[in-house]
């Protein structure tokens, strides 16, 4: 779909809110299309027209009643708003094979726009004092009975039909890069099936945030958006999502210990953890592979897809050299 007809449906679910509701631009179309949206007033929100097919309604509502309770508990993310019917998804599209939601406005940047060190450095460091009290509390937070969302288990980073998508697919992947990713899949997948799920590991986490799902504004500070994976997974996976992207560059050692010194006061972190970093980067690579091999179609599957494919073989490599388990 592309961005006239995605801004049309937008234009015509807004009906479904009070206040006169008007797109202003298409700010994101990934997984979702994500738009920015205001009132007669001038409020802003940000619109989202979820992808037909990927989350079902029972695993939207468990995203927004999260969002809910970490917001209630003072956690700075957006708030979601209801439709006029008070409900906090809608239908939308063909058939209404669509659901779309509405967030409360966040004032400020991508962390991704931001390279400046001091400014980046301080920010990871709140980024770390927001996941240590996340994980801490989804450690022990009982879920009420219809609470459902995608685990980020074995299964769903290293089985036959990976959450993202199945990254052994990927043509990117090829020849004597191929083999080494797959051989490091399977010790990765030995160790895996190793390691503790109790709630001291695993847990509720965001599970994707990055530079681009983390917003910073010198007056309202760091807020984390776009809570679209969150599911049960192990909290390491978490903690090398925020570091992934920064792997490549000299600037990863100032923002990984300003990170879990503040995270390492709300939540353990310890030798046994670091040791086992290689694993969860190598995976989290692996995750970014099966993704463009599942969505080709996209503007980031044909612009980074073989730049995955190589960060993916590297990052075997090192976890091969390193790995304790």
């Amino acid at each position: 779909m592309n961005e006239a007809m995605l801004t049309a449906e937008a234009i015509t679910v807004l009906g479904q809110w009070t206040g006169g509701w008007q797109v202003e631009r298409l700010l994101k179309y990934r997984e979702n299309a994500v738009f920015a949206v205001s009132d007669a007033t001038g409020q802003r929100a940000v619109l989202r027209l979820h992808r037909p097919g990927y989350h079902n309604a029972a695993a939207l509502h468990s995203e927004l009643f999260w969002m809910s309770a970490l917001v209630a508990q003072g956690f700075p993310a957006p708030s979601p708003i209801r439709a006029a019917n008070g409900a906090m998804i809608v239908a939308y599209g063909t058939g209404a094979s669509g659901f779309a939601d509405m967030m409360s406005w966040v004032p400020g940047r991508p962390v991704v726009e931001i390279d400046d060190l001091p400014t980046l450095t301080r920010i990871y460091a709140t980024l770390g004092d927001m996941l240590g009290r996340m994980h801490r509390d989804a450690a022990y937070w009982t879920p009420p009975a219809d609470f459902f969302r995608p685990a980020w288990d074995h299964d769903a980073l290293l089985g036959e039909t990976p959450l993202w998508g199945n990254f052994r697919a990927f043509p990117g992947l090829h020849g004597a890069g191929r083999e080494i990713v797959l051989h490091a899949a399977e010790r990765a997948s030995e160790a895996l099936r190793a390691l503790s799920t109790g709630p001291a590991h695993y847990g509720l986490i965001h599970a994707d945030a990055l530079a681009d799902n983390v917003i910073f504004d010198e007056h309202a500070g760091v807020t984390l958006i776009d809570f679209d994976d969150c599911g049960p997974g192990w909290f390491l996976f978490d903690i090398v999502t925020c570091l992934y992207f920064h792997t490549p560059e000299d600037r990863l050692p100032v923002l990984e210990r300003a990170f879990l010194s503040a995270y390492r006061h709300h939540f353990h972190f310890d030798t046994t953890d670091r040791d086992h970093l290689p694993l969860f980067m190598f995976l989290r690579a692996l995750t970014y592979v099966g993704w463009v091999q599942s969505r080709p179609e996209t503007e980031t599957a044909r612009e980074l897809g073989d730049a995955f494919a190589r960060r993916a073989e590297e990052l075997a490599r090192a976890y091969l050299v390193h790995r304790t388990v």
